[in-house]
């Protein structure tokens, strides 16, 4: 079973994200990005669901430490964001986002997006062990 960490300060965003993903993946949900980068020291995940807009450290500032962790398996991150104009996704895309998605999310919508994610990170894989 995928393993996805959502990062999210707001707990009805994180509830929601459990209820509908933890069908299908192992969800570990923190509320601070100071957490979610304390689990990636000692864990190893398969996407990252990241909010954009988080008190302390947003969402930018956390991808931009994790890339500077060098971890072994870098999984990809898809930005969550109630602000979908030009600017923040572009700007989301730019940082190494690989996909942003709107909130309040539409189950069927976030649960295409990361199963196309997934498979196309497995594939890619695959290739670089050839």
């Amino acid at each position: 079973m995928k393993n996805i960490l959502v990062v999210d300060d707001n707990k009805t965003n994180l509830m929601s994200a459990k209820a509908v993903l933890s069908e299908k993946y192992k969800i570990t949900a923190v509320t601070q990005a100071a957490q979610g980068l304390r689990y990636l020291q000692n864990n190893i995940c398969d996407l990252i669901l990241l909010d954009v807009e988080m008190p302390e450290m947003d969402g930018f500032e956390m991808i931009q430490k994790i890339k500077e962790m060098q971890l072994e398996k870098e999984p990809p991150v898809v930005f969550l964001t109630g602000n979908t104009d030009a600017v923040t996704v572009t700007r989301c895309i730019e940082s190494g986002g690989v996909d942003v998605i709107a909130k309040p999310f539409v189950k069927a919508l976030i649960l295409a997006r990361l199963e196309h994610i997934l498979e196309w990170m497995d594939l890619k894989n695959r290739e670089w062990q050839i």
